[in-house]
Formats: C-alpha cells, sequence, structure tokens
C-alpha cells in the first residue's frame, strides 16, 4: 500500500509537479480529480487525501487525518 509522507498537512494542501511526491502522483498513480490516496505527517497520524483539481503546475488535494482506532475498555 502506498502512503505519501508529508513534513505538516492542512486541510487543503498543494504539491507541485516538481515535487518527487507530485510527479509519483502524476507517472505512477495516475490520479486524477476526485481520486484518493493514503497520506500522512512523518512521525503522526494517517488519512486520507483526495484530490480537489490539478492545475498547470501541481495537485490541489483535500486532507483528512484517520479517527484514532477504538481501543478496548476489557481485554
Amino acid at each position: 500500500m502506498n502512503i505519501i509522507l508529508f513534513n505538516e498537512l492542512k486541510a487543503e494542501n498543494f504539491l507541485p509537479f516538481s515535487d518527487f511526491r507530485g510527479e509519483h502522483i502524476q507517472k505512477v498513480l495516475r490520479l486524477a480529480v476526485g481520486d484518493q490516496f493514503s497520506a500522512g505527517v512523518i512521525n503522526a497520524k494517517k488519512g486520507k487525501a483526495v484530490i480537489l483539481s490539478i492545475e498547470a503546475d501541481g495537485y490541489r488535494f483535500s486532507y483528512e487525518e484517520s479517527p484514532a482506532p477504538l481501543v478496548p475498555l476489557y481485554p
């Protein structure tokens, strides 16, 4: 499973094609508007990103952190 890692992520982000991650999305994953990919912040939680638009110089995408898994109260 691919996960694309970032130093930080906001609710809406921009990733240029010149960035190796943007190049990977474009040439390997071949994602289009509306497609999702796994993303995360280094040493933090992961979540889902959705491509909002493809612009002349990169991708605009949203990011939503996955909720924390439920921990059982009793083993």
